[in-house]
């Protein structure tokens, strides 16, 4: 650093020792890394865990409920679409859709069902108005939380 007094130049170098500046701050980040208690802090975050000692469904959880949509078999208008609602499996030729709407509504009555995540899951095959229609089911039986995965 440069010092000027009056016509005179001079110059004075200015050392900071910033080897004992870092020592004491390590030293400070390591006693309140240790000392911090951080159990406190996560037990007020908010969070959607499980309750310890719960069997079956909780009601602070949301479940997923799946949906996929792909090709049973046939090409273009004679394709008839495979339907997977969770676990069951329907095979629907045109206008043929009251067991695939009877499932989604049987599922619809579970109390808490309508604010479960619904996943939509079509294929890259799977025809635009298929998926359409599911969609039509779940927006008439209320269904709000949809998401959709490939």
């Amino acid at each position: 650093m440069k010092f000027v007094s009056g016509d005179a130049e001079v110059t004075k170098s200015l050392n900071l020792p910033l080897t004992p500046m870092i020592d004491v701050f390590m030293n400070l980040l390591c006693f309140f890394l240790v000392a911090g208690h951080f159990k406190e802090v996560e037990r007020q975050l908010e969070s959607d865990l499980p309750k310890l000692g719960t069997i079956g469904r909780s009601d602070d959880l949301l479940r997923e409920f799946w949906i996929r949509v792909s090709v049973g078999s046939g090409v273009g208008k004679d394709a008839v679409a495979r339907i997977q609602v969770q676990d069951k499996v329907f095979l629907v030729e045109k206008d043929n859709w009251d067991s695939v709407e009877a499932t989604i509504a049987r599922y619809s009555q579970i109390p808490k069902a309508k604010e479960d995540t619904v996943i939509l899951a079509p294929t890259i095959d799977a025809q635009a108005g298929w998926v359409m229609r599911i969609l039509g089911i779940l927006n008439g039986l209320q269904f709000r939380n949809i998401n959709f995965k490939r």
